[in-house]
């Protein structure tokens, strides 16, 4: 599947901070949710980057997650290097 967001998909999303719905606010490239921000009533923003939206605060990932993004983004790029 498209894991980019379409605006159809906003009634099915909810901010993790207030359980509120969420509203785009930003730039749609080819019918899809591309550059901006989801915003909750009462203010909280959600950061849409290139269709993918980051639902999670940076200041709640504990220190064993932060560690595996290295681990596998630098596995990631490895493999993608090729031979």
């Amino acid at each position: 599947g498209d894991p980019v967001l379409r605006p159809a998909d906003l009634a099915h999303l909810r901010c993790p901070d207030t359980g509120t719905p969420l509203r785009f606010e930003g730039a749609l490239e080819g019918g899809r949710l591309w550059q901006g921000d989801l915003v909750a009533a009462g203010g909280p923003r959600w950061p849409v980057e290139r269709g993918l939206a980051r639902l999670v605060r940076e200041s709640a990932v504990g220190a064993p997650d932060r560690f595996m993004r290295r681990f596998w983004g630098q596995g990631l790029a490895t493999e993608s290097a090729g031979p």
